[in-house]
């Protein structure tokens, strides 16, 4: 898969025990937008948006548990639980306040999570 411009390599960071992979970029300013991979999908979902998103705001798209090659356990397979591990996850990331941006199942977990 070719790789989305203006975006630094896939990373993985552990939280709560778990593996889980995002991408990260630094660009535009202002409030980050975090963004979930709907399901099936992972943060690939993102590629033909991502620089054009970039340019207004810093982004960290998230394979959330379960999703892409993040890791998960059964616990976690629910909005409300999700929501649960979203601010863990916004933690972890050096993250305090964001603009999310959540398709399929990211939608209520944001939800419950704020």
């Amino acid at each position: 898969m070719t790789e989305p411009l203006g975006i630094d390599s896939v990373e993985f960071i552990e939280i709560d025990g778990l593996k889980i992979r995002f991408r990260r970029n630094r660009g535009g300013t202002g409030i980050p937008a975090v963004l979930t991979s709907p399901w099936p999908e992972s943060l690939y979902a993102y590629h033909r948006i991502w620089s054009i998103l970039g340019t207004e705001a810093s982004l960290v798209a998230v394979d959330l548990p379960g999703f892409g090659q993040s890791e998960s356990r059964p616990q976690l397979m629910s909005p409300r639980a999700m929501g649960q591990f979203i601010p863990m996850m916004l933690t972890a990331l050096g993250l305090d306040r964001v603009h999310a941006i959540g398709p399929d199942v990211g939608t209520s977990a944001l939800l419950f999570a704020a």
